[in-house]
């Protein structure tokens, strides 16, 4: 069986270019920092999933989500 991890971002809040997405590009964010994401993932079946780590991107104006399962 060949396992693939998922990975998922979205943007943190305190974003300071955000104002310049939402009415430039007309991109609708949802912001979330890391304890929502905890959230998110704690909401994944817990036996089908070996880690979950979260971590930030390097502009660190995103949160990444590695979701493994087992």
């Amino acid at each position: 069986m060949i396992v693939r991890p998922l990975m998922f971002v979205h943007f943190c809040t305190g974003v300071p270019d955000y104002g310049v997405m939402d009415a430039f590009m007309a991109w609708q964010l949802i912001l979330r920092d890391e304890p929502e994401m905890q959230r998110l993932l704690d909401e994944l079946p817990a036996t089908d999933i070996a880690r979950t780590p979260l971590f930030r991107g390097i502009n660190c104006a995103v949160i990444d989500a590695l979701v493994e399962q087992r």
